[in-house]
C-alpha cells in the first residue's frame, strides 16, 4: 500500500517549481521505481525473525532465498516502473530518468539491500500493528540511505557535468544492468556473508526488547 502511495510522489516533484533539475528528478525516480524494494528490503531477513531458528535447523539453501528476493524485487520494480510511465506528460526526459533509475535499482540497490539485511539483528513481530511501529529499526536503516540514494545521484551528476544528461542516463542504466548480470556472483557473496552472521542474527531475533 505504501508503494502504491509513493507512486504519486512525482506529482510533488514535477509540479513544484522548487524542485527542478535532473538531480532532484533522479531522486524521485529512484524512490518511486524502488519504493517496494526499499520499504521491504530494509528489513529483508528480519521479516522471518519469528521462525529464523527453524530456517537454520532445516539447512535451507540461503542462496536460493536471496535469489528469490531478487526475483521479487525485479517484479515489483517493473510494476512500480509501469505506474510511473504516465509522468512522461512532464517530459520525455522523465521517462528516460525513470528507466535509468529502475535499472539501477534492480541491479545495484537490490544487492545493497540484501547485503545490508545481514547486519540487521533486530526482530520484527508480525502480530503487532504497523502504525508507529519501529520494530527492526536500527542504525543500518539510516546508513543504507547513503548508497541507495546518494551514490546514484553522484554517479549521474559526475557524468552529466562531463558528457551531458543523456550520457548520464545511459551510464546509470548500464551500471544497473552490469549489477544484474553479476547477480550470481553477488548473491554468492551475500550468502557467504549471511552464513558468517547467522548466529548473531539469530541471537538478536530471540531478544524480546
Amino acid at each position: 500500500m505504501m508503494s502504491l502511495f509513493f507512486s504519486f510522489y512525482g506529482l510533488i516533484f514535477y509540479t513544484n517549481e522548487s524542485f527542478t533539475g535532473a538531480t532532484m528528478y533522479l531522486f524521485a525516480g529512484i524512490f518511486m521505481t524502488g519504493s517496494f524494494m526499499i520499504n521491504y528490503g530494509q528489513f529483508l531477513v528480519a521479516w522471518e525473525s519469528a521462525y529464523f531458528d527453524g530456517i537454520l535447523t532445516r539447512n535451507y539453501p540461503m542462496g536460493a532465498y536471496f535469489k528469490s528476493k531478487l526475483i521479487l524485487f525485479t517484479f515489483t520494480g517493473v510494476v512500480c516502473y509501469i505506474l510511473t510511465i504516465p509522468y512522461i506528460y512532464f517530459g520525455t526526459e522523465i521517462l528516460y530518468m525513470h528507466t535509468a533509475a529502475f535499472l539501477y535499482n534492480i541491479g545495484i540497490n537490490s544487492m545493497v539491500l540484501k547485503f545490508a539485511s545481514t547486519y540487521n539483528y533486530k526482530r520484527i513481530d508480525l502480530s503487532q500493528g504497523s502504525a508507529f511501529n519501529y520494530q527492526g529499526t536500527s542504525a543500518v536503516q539510516f546508513v543504507i540511505v547513503l548508497p541507495l540514494l546518494i551514490l546514484p545521484i553522484l554517479l549521474f551528476k559526475g557524468v552529466e557535468i562531463i558528457w551531458g544528461q543523456n550520457v548520464g542516463f545511459i551510464v546509470l542504466g548500464s551500471v544497473g544492468l552490469l549489477g544484474l548480470a553479476s547477480s550470481p556472483y553477488l548473491i554468492k557473496e551475500i550468502t557467504k556473508n549471511f552464513y558468517e552472521k547467522k548466529y548473531k542474527m539469530a541471537a538478536g531475533y530471540r531478544a524480546k526488547d
